[in-house]
């Protein structure tokens, strides 16, 4: 019985904690950044949060997608300076909701240096707004993080067993 109140409690760290469900790219050569990119969902009226946004990296082969939870963060391994966020994909994936998907065009310079875990200069923020009973708006801004909010994030991710091969 004293294994499985230990094995519960620990998912439920797991589960608080900002690192869980994030997937943790590996570290594989020494030309490898891992950037981090906070996200926050403000969403005063609790509206349903039916969409998905994913960014669109140059090097980076698949959309990097960013979590539906109020505040989390995104991983990104990178292997170039000068890799930049090239765009913002954002789609209604819940079903019973509609919407048009979005493409919108950026060129966002990430920060980049080698066999290093860098906390990016941005947060993402999705603003979610009930208009009407059937209506809800959904915008999103690039916010400058905060040296708390950098220190946090850098702390839980250390924290985490998922990064461990980036503090080697």
């Amino acid at each position: 019985m004293k294994k499985i109140t230990v094995f519960i409690i620990f998912i439920i760290i797991l589960s608080v904690s900002g690192c869980a469900g994030i997937p943790a790219p590996e570290k594989l050569t020494s030309d490898d950044c891992l950037v981090l990119i906070k996200t926050r969902i403000e969403n005063p009226d609790h509206a349903t949060v039916a969409r998905t946004f994913s960014f669109l990296i140059n090097g980076v082969n698949n959309p990097v997608v960013v979590s539906q939870k109020k505040d989390s963060f995104v991983a990104i391994k990178i292997r170039k300076d000068k890799t930049n966020i090239l765009a913002i994909i954002s789609d209604v994936t819940k079903e019973g909701f509609e919407g048009d998907i979005t493409n919108t065009e950026l060129n966002i310079t990430l920060p980049y240096e080698s066999e290093k875990v860098i906390v990016a200069d941005i947060v993402f923020v999705q603003k979610y707004k009930h208009v009407s009973s059937k209506q809800t708006t959904v915008a999103y801004e690039f916010e400058r993080i905060t040296e708390k909010e950098r220190e946090i994030l850098l702390s839980e991710c250390k924290d985490s067993n998922k990064f461990l091969s980036w503090w080697e």
